[in-house]
């Protein structure tokens, strides 16, 4: 259920879902006119790409800062 979502803002919401698994969706975030969209599963420390490990270890998930980003956890 919606009651359940976590609103993430900036690259620093990514702390507050630092070890918790989850369905995450990030709006606005790229191509033109920031317009796409993207859905995924969040392991705790990354996306379900090995290639995200890298943006989030080493560039501190910058490349989704501009992302409005929203966190569902899943048990």
């Amino acid at each position: 259920p919606l009651k359940f979502v976590t609103e993430l803002e900036g690259v620093n919401g990514f702390s507050q879902i630092s070890g918790k698994k989850g369905i995450i969706f990030f709006k606005d975030y790229y191509g033109s006119n920031q317009q796409g969209d993207h859905i995924d599963l969040w392991n705790g420390s990354r996306l379900t790409k090995f290639k995200t490990w890298i943006e989030f270890s080493f560039r501190d998930g910058r490349h989704y800062s501009k992302a409005t980003v929203w966190f569902w956890p899943v048990a």
